[in-house]
């Protein structure tokens, strides 16, 4: 059994601010390492260089933005379907932004601007000669931003609905001036485009969260599993926990990690298994196109919503996050997002549900062959 409690004082110890480079995230890490030497388990550190941090390519990307929706209405006079395409263009680029970092970063195409600032993972290996290769992930930093996730998506959601709204009026040549002057129905649209990009162009990120629900809860869960998964008898699994870092500033824990051992993972037989934001009773979903199976309800990658399973998905691994999805996730990346938003039955849940998990992937639970197939199970 999960002991809750000692998960929750996890929690309580690592949910403090950690962005990437602080006191804060180096505390944490060494405190993962210590509990996981406590449970008699040797840990490997592996650093890695982060070259830029995501928000200055999206600030770079949304002012650029403001710059051709400007210029879409000057010309469009006389370039209706000019200005048609470049504000189409914009919005493309709104509901992509989070796929193009993810090829730059996969590709290892981004610039050095950081001047040195560095983050590791952790790994430990729990269960070594199995077959069947599982790897289970947290992220161990936290970031706040002005602006709340939650209210970020809504904010690009409505963007959107706006943008595509004034694409059609240009197509359908309806003009910004007419005889009476300002044509209201033209300039609502371009308005409020214009000031959700300037919304999403101020946010900023800071030091300030103490990430209890995103991601503290996650990683006590896997300290205390790491303990547990020792003893037990699986006939078939290779078990290793990976703490990712810098996961806030654009998954770069699990594309460092995913680089530096591509060569090692085949995508027959290696699985990942994420958690990310645990920890809140009766709210447990599942995050991820090629899941592993289907055991929880699943919920939509919406745009700007990153986890750390998406770079082993993308190279086309099985993969699936578990997640919880309720009012306290609002809260995330906030100053409010502190250990007491996490629930010890939640924390609970969440680790049986991985335990569950790896019962179902060892040999004789499930067919290998319809291991990604929920009727298997």
């Amino acid at each position: 059994m999960i002991d809750k409690e000692r998960a929750i004082a996890h929690v309580k110890y690592i949910a403090s601010p950690r962005l990437v480079g602080s006191d804060g995230e180096k505390k944490a890490a060494g405190y993962i390492i210590e509990k996981l030497r406590d449970k008699g388990i040797d840990s490997a550190e592996e650093p890695f260089d982060i070259k830029i941090v995501p928000w200055i390519l999206l600030r770079t990307g949304l002012l650029s933005s403001l710059i051709l929706l400007l210029t879409g209405l000057l010309i469009s006079k006389d370039h209706q379907y000019i200005s048609a395409i470049t504000t189409f263009i914009i919005l493309i680029g709104l509901l992509s932004t989070d796929k193009l970092w993810s090829f730059l970063a996969g590709l290892d195409l981004l610039p050095d601007l950081t001047r040195g600032l560095s983050s590791k993972n952790i790994i430990a290996s729990i269960i070594k000669g199995g077959e069947r290769k599982i790897y289970l992930i947290a992220h161990y930093d936290s970031k706040g931003q002005s602006i709340s996730l939650i209210t970020r998506i809504l904010l690009v959601v409505t963007g959107s609905f706006y943008l595509i709204l004034l694409t059609l009026q240009y197509i359908s040549g309806l003009p910004h001036q007419s005889q009476e002057g300002i044509n209201i129905q033209f300039y609502i649209p371009f308005s409020f485009a214009v000031i959700i990009i300037l919304i999403l162009a101020s946010v900023r990120t800071d030091n300030s969260s103490p990430g209890g629900l995103d991601n503290a809860g996650s990683v006590g869960i896997l300290i205390e599993l790491a303990g547990l998964l020792k003893e037990r008898p699986y006939k078939d699994l290779s078990i290793t926990i990976i703490f990712t870092g810098a996961e806030e500033l654009g998954l770069l824990g699990a594309y460092a990690f995913l680089k530096r051992h591509r060569h090692e993972l085949n995508s027959d037989n290696c699985y990942f298994l994420n958690l990310d934001g645990v920890g809140v009773g009766g709210r447990l979903k599942q995050f991820g196109k090629r899941p592993i199976f289907q055991i929880l309800p699943v919920f939509p990658m919406v745009t700007g919503l990153m986890m750390d399973h998406l770079p082993f998905e993308k190279a086309g691994f099985r993969v699936m996050s578990l997640g919880c999805v309720s009012s306290k996730t609002l809260k995330i990346h906030t100053k409010e997002d502190k250990a007491d938003l996490l629930e010890p039955d939640g924390l609970h849940e969440a680790g049986m549900k991985v335990l569950e998990i790896l019962d179902r992937m060892d040999k004789g639970s499930v067919d290998p062959k319809n291991i990604a197939n929920k009727n298997s199970l």
